[in-house]
């Protein structure tokens, strides 16, 4: 199962991430927010799950120590737009800790493995 991970700054896809490849998942950041490029997570063909975490700008200053100007985070999503309309799963981040997210998506792609096909329609 190949697994790309999407999100603007500071959203918590490279620990996601981390976290997946420890459990033995092929999974991998796609650092769409610094191209121009609406579809780059399908670089090397559809991933079997398209995870897109997302979180406030506020949360996102809190965790890498900084301000997070608006105007950028706004430009991100615009990126993300085509990513986020075809994630399997959309988890805001905000109030859950790593381990958390690691648990609903580990649960996520579980139910894509049994047949559970939560790709939008």
């Amino acid at each position: 199962m190949v697994i790309v991970v999407v999100g603007p700054c500071g959203s918590g896809k490279t620990t996601l991430v981390a976290r997946l490849q420890a459990a033995g998942y092929d999974a991998r950041v796609v650092a769409q927010e610094h191209s121009a490029v609406p579809d780059l997570w399908r670089h090397g063909g559809e991933p079997d799950a398209l995870i897109y975490l997302d979180a406030s700008p506020a949360v996102i200053s809190r965790r890498r120590q900084n301000e997070f100007p608006r105007w950028l985070y706004g430009r991100q999503l615009r990126r993300l737009r085509v990513a986020r309309e075809r994630a399997t799963l959309y988890l805001h981040t905000d109030h859950l800790d790593p381990r958390d997210v690691e648990a609903r998506v580990l649960d996520h792609l579980r139910r894509l493995a049994a047949g559970a096909d939560t790709r939008p329609a």
